[in-house]
């Protein structure tokens, strides 16, 4: 008789299924749109698609099934997945109760979701809501923030002001990647978030800096050879949006006068495809 396999040996057989590294999230859901739109079906949009595209979230998913596994093993004597997810609502609800920010929860709940493939999983828990002042990183000076000089990362902070790219879109980056095209410097991701590839016009006030960044460099070699752990990417990132909207708008952001326009185009260079989000998160 086969041996059955242990919670985490079944957690990871299910998530290693969906994993799709390499390929285009938003590919995918084009194709699920055409699919849906040959079907018949009318105002359908696939706001997910069922992959795992980012190796990132592919950890932060497992970490999160396997304390929930172990958990319902711990309480509930569970052996099998299916059994676990009787229990899914009261594991959240803990979490909840014992403090767990609205922005872990959610977590929480995707990972979940996504193991069970079940988009209505914990429905019935409500879930706190997410507010900006309650994000514990990027809203002001930290304590780990002093263990990491912008003065010796010049190079890197600069280049994150002037481009706006992720933590994981710097690492892969390239020489070649950054290039003049019609008098203004652009940088090539190959894979943003979700797969997604973009093309990021480097802010005026930062384009000499970026060619003397890169210059001296062979072309195939990496622009960083290192991405510092305690370096503050999305605080960058903001800055950038910031400075990105005036350069385009000719303002300040102001969210009572938007220029929808300007917003569309930072949303774009910072590979989001809603507005929401980018007020949210970067400009508001």
């Amino acid at each position: 008789m086969a041996k059955r396999p242990s919670l985490i040996k079944q957690v990871k057989d299910v998530l290693d299924k969906l994993a799709r590294f390499g390929e285009s999230k938003h590919e995918e859901k084009e194709k699920k749109k055409l699919e849906a739109k040959a079907s018949g079906l009318k105002g359908w949009n696939p706001a997910r698609v069922d992959g795992i595209y980012s190796i990132v979230t592919m950890k932060t998913y497992r970490r999160e099934c396997v304390n929930f596994v172990e958990w319902a093993k711990k309480e509930y004597g569970c052996r099998y997945l299916e059994e676990c997810k009787t229990h899914a609502n009261q594991y959240l609800a803990n979490k909840i109760e014992v403090g767990n920010s609205a922005w872990s929860v959610q977590t929480i709940r995707s990972a979940l979701r996504k193991l069970y493939q079940d988009q209505n999983l914990t429905n019935e828990v409500k879930l706190p809501i997410r507010r900006k002042n309650e994000i514990k990183r990027s809203r002001g000076e930290k304590a780990m923030d002093a263990k990491f000089s912008p003065e010796r990362n010049r190079d890197l902070v600069d280049f994150c002001r002037a481009t706006g790219l992720r933590r994981h879109e710097l690492k892969a980056l390239k020489v070649i990647d950054v290039y003049e095209k019609n008098g203004r410097w652009q940088v090539d991701v190959h894979q943003g978030k979700g797969g997604r590839a973009r093309s990021v016009t480097v802010l005026k006030e930062f384009q000499n800096r970026v060619v003397e960044i890169i210059s001296n460099k062979a072309e195939d070699s990496q622009v960083f050879d290192k991405i510092p752990v305690r370096a503050d990417i999305h605080s960058y990132r903001r800055e950038f949006a910031a400075s990105c909207y005036k350069e385009l708008s000719g303002k300040e952001f102001n969210p009572k006068d938007k220029d929808k326009d300007a917003m569309q185009k930072v949303s774009e260079a910072l590979g989001h495809n809603r507005l929401d989000v980018v007020t949210r998160n970067y400009l508001g």
